[in-house]
């Protein structure tokens, strides 16, 4: 069964300067990226100028606080108090929170209202669906009467070729028989005409 490490060991020691340092720095990234903001309102802000420097200063007392950390050392006296005095007293620290809270409902009226629009673009996509759909099943509705009426009428040909097929197999067999009688008739006239030969050379007639 393993043991935990002290409290105090070089490796945990060593992480927790390394997690300080880290912090130092994201927080001189704040600062900097402050003064920035700062700066864009120093037309309209009169206090923005003092706030971008006393920014600039915080960050360039946390970096020197990092370095120090890095070192596995504690940041020397003149940067601790470089940081205190960077930090906003306790009327910035309203007016920091005042602006925090109007921002805040803001950005909620903001959302409201793009919630609002979303909700009626909403509403107007799902009519227009619903009118596309509409749309759509009555020309397929159409269409499929369409294709019924057509092949209703490719019925009612086939039925009519079928039909004159039939009235010429009739008129075919018609022809046929007919040709048989006459066939029959020539044959039966040519009988009759041999016979009347025959008679008149057997027995001629009286003188």
């Amino acid at each position: 069964m393993g043991t935990d490490p002290p409290f105090f060991s070089p490796d945990r020691v060593g992480r927790q300067f390394e997690e300080l340092a880290r912090i130092a720095e994201e927080i001189a990234r704040t600062a900097e990226a402050s003064a920035r903001v700062y700066d864009q309102l120093a037309e309209t802000l009169p206090t923005a100028a003092a706030h971008a420097t006393r920014d600039r200063l915080l960050a360039a007392a946390e970096r020197r606080a990092a370095q120090a950390f890095r070192a596995h050392e504690m940041p020397p006296d003149d940067v601790r108090d470089a940081i205190r005095a960077c930090r906003p007293g306790r009327e910035d620290e309203q007016r920091v929170a005042e602006q925090r809270l109007a921002d805040l409902e803001r950005r909620d009226a903001e959302n409201q209202s793009r919630q609002r629009n979303l909700a009626s673009r909403e509403l107007h996509l799902h009519q227009r669906e619903e009118f596309l759909d509409r749309r759509e099943s009555y020309r397929t509705d159409q269409r499929d009467q369409r294709d019924e009426r057509a092949d209703a009428r490719d019925r009612a040909a086939d039925a009519r070729d079928r039909a004159a097929d039939a009235r010429d197999l009739r008129a075919d067999s018609r022809e046929a028989a007919q040709t048989h009688r006459d066939t029959r008739a020539d044959a039966r006239d040519r009988a009759a005409d041999q016979r009347e030969i025959d008679l008149e050379t057997r027995w001629p007639p009286s003188p």
